[in-house]
């Protein structure tokens, strides 16, 4: 049974042409979509908006402490800013390990002098995180007898 074709013919220039015009606008549209979502990113200041707040988590912390109700205040600060939680946790946390780990001005100058060509006193070293946090737990579990024997 011989009926008509439904199926439009297509040479094969046409549909190489036709492969290449998508090809090209398909292109085309994404570097039109890059530059909007860069000038998106410059105008809204995605990067400016994550630094103000790193800024305000160092002016905040204490030493590499950070009161739980100033990280309170903190939060919410980043989410007017616009920042999800995840995020500024993760400043805060980066934030809290560099003023753990950067050196003291003093151990600075220190180090900074000994390259003078003089003998100078080497800088103190840092107590170790494991000392740090049997210090720490002595304190807690001392604390936590002195209060049970208060009841």
């Amino acid at each position: 049974m011989t009926g008509l074709n439904t199926t439009p013919i297509m040479h094969e220039k046409t549909a190489a042409r036709d492969a290449e015009d998508i090809l090209q606008q398909t292109l085309s549209l994404l570097r039109d979509r890059r530059q909007t979502v860069s000038q998106d990113v410059r105008e809204t200041g995605i990067q400016s908006r994550s630094h103000r707040f790193q800024s305000a988590v160092s002016r905040t912390l204490q030493g590499s402490i950070l009161p739980a109700d100033q990280r309170r205040i903190l939060m919410n600060h980043a989410r007017e800013l616009g920042l999800r939680t995840f995020e500024a946790t993760l400043m805060i946390a980066l934030a809290q390990d560099r003023a753990r780990n950067a050196p003291h001005p003093i151990e600075e100058d220190l180090l900074a002098n000994q390259d003078d060509g003089h003998e100078h006193a080497r800088p103190m070293q840092r107590p170790s995180l494991r000392l740090s946090t049997a210090v720490v737990t002595g304190v807690l579990l001392g604390s936590t007898l002195i209060l049970l024997m208060g009841l």
